[in-house]
C-alpha cells in the first residue's frame, strides 16, 4: 500500500484517529514507482542461517505473550519443477524458534498475479464494446434494428434515428415512437448501464470500483489467496499443532512481521496495481507491505473459526481477529464481538493486542474458510 499506505514509520508508530465503523475503501494512487524486478531463479536468502538455534525463552502460560522476542528473520526460495519451495524461520511470542517449509505452484502463481490489476486502456476498451452489446440488444428489443444508430467513439456517444422511406403509416408511426423512448432511455439510462459494466470489469481484477476512487477488495484476494496457500497453512498449523488459539494467533502474527517490508510498485508494467501484492506473491516474495500482508494473514487465518477483519486506515491497514482480550490488550468492537488489533506488517515486532487504533477508519469482514471450500 503506497500513497494512502503503510509507510514504515506508519507502520511503527501509534495510530490516533477515532472510531467509526464503515465499509472498506482505498484511494486510488497516482504515483507510479518502476516496474519491479522478475523473480530471480535458481535460490534467494534473506538473513543469515544461524549455525546454533537461539536460545529459546519460552512463556510459561501459553495465554500470555512476550512483551519482547528475538527474531529471526529468515527466508530462503528454491525453484522446483513448476513449484517454489519456501523456507521460513521465526520466533513466535512465546520465544519459541520455528523453521516451516512450504510449495506454491507456479503456474498458480503467475496466474493469480496477472489476474490482479487493470490496464486503464483495455478497461476502456472493454466497457466500450460491452456498452455497444447493451444498446445494440435494445434496439433489437425495440424492434429498431436499422432504424437507430449508436457509435462510441474515444469517451463520447453518439446516437440518433435512421429514416426509412418504404414503411407504412402504421409502422411509421410504430418506429416513430420507439425512436423516442430509445432516446429517452438512453438520456436517462446510459450512465448507468456504463457504471454497471464498470463495476463488473473492475471486479474482475479484484478491484471495486467507487464512486470517488478505487479500492482493492480484500475479501475476494483473501479468499482466492487460501487454496494456493493450504501447504503453507499446514506448514503454520503442524508447527503449532495443540496449541491454544491465543498461542496459534501469536505465531502466525510473528511469521508475517518478520517478513521483509517492501511497498510494491504502484504499476507492474501497464497493470495499475494500488500498491499492493497477492497473498501468494507475497509468500513467494518472502516481503510486503501492510495491506499485502494483512491480506496474506487473512488468507491463511480463514481456516480458523470465527471473525476476522482488516482495518483500513487513511495510511495503514491492521488485522482484527475475532479474540478475548487480554488485561491491556486493544481491540475493536462490534456489537458483543471483540477484535484483538493485530500489526501484521512490521518491520517491528508487535504482539496481539499491543498495538491500538482510534479515530475514523474502515474495514473489511473477511469470511471464514466456507465448508465447500475445505
Amino acid at each position: 500500500m503506497n500513497r494512502g499506505g503503510c509507510a514504515i514509520l506508519g507502520c511503527l508508530g501509534v495510530v490516533g484517529l477515532g472510531l467509526v465503523v464503515v465499509g472498506a475503501a482505498l484511494l486510488l494512487s497516482t504515483h507510479f514507482e518502476p516496474e519491479p524486478q522478475p523473480l530471480p531463479s535458481g535460490v534467494e536468502s534473506t538473513g543469515p542461517r544461524p549455525t546454533t538455534t537461539p536460545e529459546p525463552r519460552p512463556s510459561v502460560d501459553p495465554e500470555l505473550y512476550l512483551s519482547d522476542v528475538d527474531e529471526l528473520r529468515e527466508f530462503h526460495r528454491e525453484e522446483e519443477p513448476g513449484r517454489f519451495r519456501l523456507t521460513y524461520g521465526f520466533v513466535d511470542y512465546s520465544g519459541r524458534p520455528h523453521h516451516v517449509t512450504c510449495r506454491i505452484d507456479r503456474e498458480v502463481l503467475e496466474r493469480q498475479r496477472a489476474a490482479y490489476g487493470y490496464d486503464p486502456a483495455q478497461i476502456e476498451r472493454d466497457e466500450n464494446q460491452r456498452l455497444q452489446a447493451v444498446v445494440e440488444g435494445e434496439i433489437a428489443r425495440r424492434g429498431l434494428t436499422g432504424q437507430f444508430e449508436f457509435s462510441i467513439r474515444g469517451n463520447s456517444y453518439h446516437w440518433g434515428p435512421r429514416y426509412a422511406t418504404d414503411l407504412g403509416a402504421a409502422e411509421a408511426t410504430r418506429v416513430a415512437a420507439e425512436q423516442a423512448g430509445l432516446d429517452a432511455w438512453l438520456r436517462q439510462r446510459l450512465d448507468g448501464q456504463l457504471d454497471a459494466i464498470r463495476v463488473e470489469l473492475y471486479a474482475a481484477r479484484g478491484i471495486l470500483d467507487k464512486p470517488r476512487s478505487l479500492a482493492i477488495d480484500y475479501a475476494q484476494i483473501a479468499s482466492q489467496g487460501t487454496a494456493p496457500l493450504e501447504d503453507c497453512f499446514q506448514a503454520l498449523e503442524d508447527t503449532s499443532r495443540g496449541a491454544p488459539r491465543r498461542q496459534k494467533l501469536g505465531l502466525f502474527l510473528a511469521f508475517f512481521q518478520e517478513l521483509a517490508y517492501e511497498l510494491p510498485p504502484d504499476k507492474e508494467g501497464r497493470r495499475e496495481t494500488l500498491g499492493f501484492w497477492v497473498p501468494t506473491d507475497v509468500m513467494v516474495r518472502g516481503r510486503g507491505d501492510c495491506d499485502s500482508k494483512s491480506a496474506a494473514f487473512a488468507s491463511l487465518w480463514r481456516h480458523y473459526p470465527g471473525g476476522l477483519m482488516l482495518i483500513v486506515l487513511p495510511e495503514h491497514v491492521l488485522v482484527g481477529v475475532e479474540a478475548t482480550p487480554g488485561p491491556g490488550e486493544h481491540f475493536v468492537r462490534l456489537g458483543n464481538r471483540y477484535y484483538l488489533l493485530c500489526e501484521v506488517a512490521g518491520p517491528g515486532k508487535f504482539h496481539p493486542g499491543e498495538k491500538e487504533v482510534a479515530g475514523n477508519f474502515e474495514y473489511v469482514m473477511i469470511e471464514p474458510l466456507a465448508r465447500h471450500e475445505r
